[in-house]
């Protein structure tokens, strides 16, 4: 199993609204030496359909529920 770290970033919160629109991504693998990439939305969006689609990748992150709504969201 891979383990991915994954993060959004956002713009500015506004009031009403609950997931603001989607910036970027950021993605670093558990292994040593992994470089944390940076990476558009269309790559975030990529990566994070094929990580849901693949079972043998398991997915972290300090706030994760919120990065899957603002995904989501689109």
């Amino acid at each position: 199993m891979k383990v991915w770290s994954f993060d959004t970033e956002i713009h500015r919160k506004r009031p009403g609204l609950v997931s603001p629109p989607l910036v970027c991504g950021s993605i670093v693998a558990r292994e040593l030496g992994s470089e944390r990439l940076m990476i558009d939305k269309a790559q975030a969006r990529q990566f994070l359909a094929n990580a849901i689609s693949n079972r043998d990748i398991h997915l972290v992150g300090a706030n994760l529920t919120y990065d899957l709504g603002v995904m989501a969201a689109k």
